[in-house]
């Protein structure tokens, strides 16, 4: 009885204990999630002003001369003489270097020396070609009068007036003569082959002798033209090779500027350009930077091959007696003023995202748009600023559009965003 009682309240406890644990959990005050409350940036902003601006572009620049010239040895040789150094400047005419001349001089009487054997062949063959003519007459003449004899003997031989041998000597004598004449007129005949044989092998000679007279002229080093020394590879007493390079100079007033031109700009330059190639038109202006000084230069011409992204472009000074400030190799900037496009906006630097993003404030948000970046721009709070254009032409960027300048790393469209400043160029 007891037992049973026990275990009635057991049971009672555990079904209490269930009882309140279940309304100890309804009971439970209900917790109210926190409310995520998004981030608004704050951004400073210019005013968009689209209209007609002159583009500028800087180019990475280097001197260069069309006029650059080598001097090679024509033959193994040793420098005799040299009387320049890299830098100076000589004129026309001027004696450079000088190899030496006995290195020449047996290749030089080699040549001249087979020439005047061939002309003598030559003369020699004409004058034989004259005689075996006058010969010919005599042999032939022979020839008559051994016919006449045999002609004689036999009708002495018939009448047995003569022995059988006499005749036969001289009907030998016939044949021997009949055999020097035809032997005479085959060498007449063959003047002509053999004439032709020495004329080619005396051009040849002549041929030998130009080139044995032109590494003699060479072996002097003559300036071809006002120019200035650019390197010198030799001393006095060097030993040469054939093909060797000796000394390199350049005109120091026909130096021009090459940079490379982005390929985009290419159709700007190519109508800057009037039609014969070579006169710039004035819309196109630039000038080169360099060792802190600024030198108005002239658009001369474009590159004939494109490279991927760039283009050769070409320009020379303005004034060409200043090339003699430049060394050939040395580098600069170009500044070059586009004509003035029309539909464009300056915008700072730092409203550039990656290559070619800006990002418009609209209803307090982000909204990106991809641009051409068509050159720079300076404003008048000397601010770099650079030139853009939409990409896609339907899109527009409208007067006092709000353009943001703040850089932000997480910048993305939709992102909320709130003005702080509007810092337009006034």
């Amino acid at each position: 009885m007891n037992t049973r009682n026990t275990r009635l309240a057991a049971i009672a406890i555990i079904i209490t204990s269930l009882v309140l644990a279940i309304a100890i959990v309804k009971t439970k005050a209900k917790k109210v999630p926190p409310k995520v409350q998004e981030r608004t940036w704050w951004v400073e902003t210019i005013s968009a002003k689209p209209g007609s601006y002159s583009a500028k572009l800087s180019l990475f620049a280097q001197i260069e001369s069309p006029g650059y010239f080598s001097f090679y040895s024509p033959m193994v040789s040793q420098i005799s003489e040299l009387r320049v150094r890299a830098g100076d400047f000589v004129k026309k005419g001027d004696m450079l270097a000088k190899l030496d001349p006995a290195d020449f001089k047996p290749s030089l009487d080699k040549a001249k020396s087979r020439v005047n054997q061939i002309e003598a062949k030559i003369q020699l063959e004409k004058l034989q070609y004259q005689q075996d003519q006058n010969n010919l007459v005599y042999e032939n003449e022979l020839v008559s009068l051994k016919q006449a004899s045999l002609a004689r003997q036999k009708k002495i031989h018939k009448k047995n007036l003569s022995s059988t041998s006499t005749l036969e000597e001289i009907t030998q004598q016939l044949i021997a003569q009949q055999i020097s004449v035809s032997k005479l007129e085959h060498k007449i005949n063959s003047f002509s082959k053999n004439i032709f044989s020495l004329q080619s092998q005396l051009k040849e000679a002549h041929s030998d002798l130009e080139q044995a007279e032109l590494a003699f002229k060479r072996s002097e080093l003559i300036a071809p033209e006002d120019a200035r020394i650019a390197r010198v590879n030799i001393a006095v007493g060097d030993q040469v090779n054939s093909n060797q390079s000796l000394l390199s100079l350049y005109k120091a007033n026909d130096l021009e500027i090459k940079a490379k031109l982005p390929l985009k700009y290419k159709d700007i330059f190519s109508r800057g350009l009037s039609d014969n190639n070579i006169k710039a038109d004035n819309n196109i202006q630039a000038t080169f930077q360099h060792s802190n000084k600024t030198y108005p230069v002239k658009l001369i011409r474009l590159g004939a091959e494109s490279q991927a992204i760039s283009v050769d472009v070409y320009f020379v000074l303005s004034d060409v007696s200043q090339g003699t400030t430049f060394n050939i190799g040395e580098v600069g900037q170009l500044k070059i003023a586009l004509p003035p496009t029309e539909n464009v906006i300056p915008v700072p630097v730092e409203a550039i995202y990656g290559q070619n993003t800006i990002y418009r404030l609209k209803d307090d948000r982000l909204q990106a748009l991809s641009v051409d970046i068509v050159g720079d721009a300076y404003a008048s709070a000397l601010k770099a600023h650079v030139l853009v254009m939409p990409l896609d032409k339907e899109e527009t960027i409208k007067n006092s559009d709000l353009i943001v300048t703040t850089h932000l790393p997480n910048a993305i469209t939709g992102l909320k965003v709130k003005q702080h400043k509007d810092s337009s160029i006034k």
